[in-house]
């Protein structure tokens, strides 16, 4: 199988991220509770599994919610570039990011943005078990709308913002990150 992906974005390019701060701004979905993420690669970067893909993952949920970072819960996998973090921040927001840098050659690479708000969902992610390749999904009470196809985002160098990579390496270290 073969699998057609646009040239990489950055993370604030992507549509569904886009679409998710558009949503936030707007307030047209009620105000933002949670986000989860998924970024899965084969053959990624381990040197950019922390300082790059996951501080800027960290980051952009600091843009979304609108407030500081103020606790985070890092597991790190112990065999392969993954980890599984939790961040709370500033307003009650929380995030949930899952990193997977190991994927076999032959897998895509996939990418997940989930964002609940009081009053809907902006997601990309799958609702019922396949992945939907024509692009991104909008669903709330009034109903559902199928996004179109956008580029991938890709990480390609280390954040430079001490407060998280502080909290990363506090995370790791077994610290609190508070």
């Amino acid at each position: 199988m073969t699998f057609l992906n646009p040239e990489p974005v950055s993370l604030r390019q992507w549509g569904v991220y886009r679409k998710v701060a558009g949503a936030v701004a707007s307030g047209a979905y009620g105000e933002l509770c949670s986000l989860r993420w998924s970024w899965l690669s084969p053959g990624g970067d381990a040197a950019l599994l922390y300082s790059g893909v996951l501080a800027h993952l960290l980051e952009a949920s600091r843009e979304l919610a609108g407030g500081r970072l103020e606790r985070l819960h890092l597991e790190p996998a112990e065999t392969v570039p993954a980890c599984f973090a939790l961040a709370a921040f500033e307003g009650g927001v929380v995030a949930e990011v899952e990193i997977h840098e190991a994927l076999p050659p032959s897998a895509p690479a996939v990418r997940f943005l989930l964002a609940d708000f009081t009053g809907g969902r902006v997601t990309n992610r799958p609702l019922v078990g396949h992945h939907h390749g024509e692009g991104a999904f909008l669903a709330t009470g009034e109903g559902a709308e199928a996004l179109l196809f956008e580029p991938m985002p890709a990480v390609k160098r280390p954040l430079e913002d001490g407060e998280i990579q502080r909290m990363i390496a506090a995370a790791l270290g077994g610290g609190r990150g508070a």
